[in-house]
């Protein structure tokens, strides 16, 4: 089943690909008026109600992308419509670019090596086009650098080195029918997959 109608953007989430990160006011709120099945009508129901309980609880306005889980029931449900829904963390060759010159100025030769058949040939492209080329450690450290100018501000002290560790962000998380606020970097837990009614 698609939507052809609208285009809804998701991020893998850096820490633990495990989960994605989406828009549930917006974008998911969208789905709610058309033909869905019913066990994802009801599972968007509860996750956007109970966004607006967990903002009560917290007394703010939540208006950051919510992680939730690639194998619950609307995790599924999003991967698996692949025309309604694209991932965001598309490669461009910035990006290449960037993380080419972040191994350099590291002294990363591994990782340099690694990113410079795609920074000679130019590549750019999906997440899921790409994994099917070249390995997964490239792709991400790739996306984990990103941006060499953020890099040289944070070496040379202009930022805060802990805002921009990524594994120390805490995340809005929808999980088991219910929302918490916490990190996702190496959380090896088990996790049960709530089944609608």
């Amino acid at each position: 089943m698609s939507y052809p109608n609208k285009i809804i953007y998701y991020k893998n989430v850096p820490e633990n690909h495990d989960y994605i990160l989406i828009n549930v006011k917006h974008d998911l709120l969208y789905l709610i008026r058309e033909g869905i099945p019913n066990e994802i009508y009801s599972e968007l129901q509860s996750i956007y109600y109970g966004l607006l309980q967990f903002e009560q609880q917290l007394q703010r306005y939540i208006s950051e992308d919510i992680a939730i889980r690639k194998d619950s029931l609307i995790g599924s449900f999003i991967l698996l419509n692949k025309r309604t829904f694209i991932p965001e963390d598309e490669i461009t060759y910035k990006k290449v670019v960037n993380a080419y010159n972040i191994a350099v100025f590291k002294e990363d030769n591994h990782m340099a090596n690694k990113i410079l058949p795609l920074f000679k040939e130019r590549v750019s492209g999906s997440i899921e086009e790409l994994s099917k080329i070249y390995s997964s450690d490239i792709l991400l450290n790739i996306l984990e650098n990103e941006n060499f100018e953020e890099y040289l501000k944070m070496l040379d002290g202009k930022k805060d080195k802990t805002v921009e560790n990524k594994k120390e962000k805490e995340y809005v998380i929808y999980e088991n029918g219910g929302y918490t606020k916490r990190k996702l970097g190496d959380i090896k837990e088990e996790y049960k997959v709530k089944e609608s009614n």
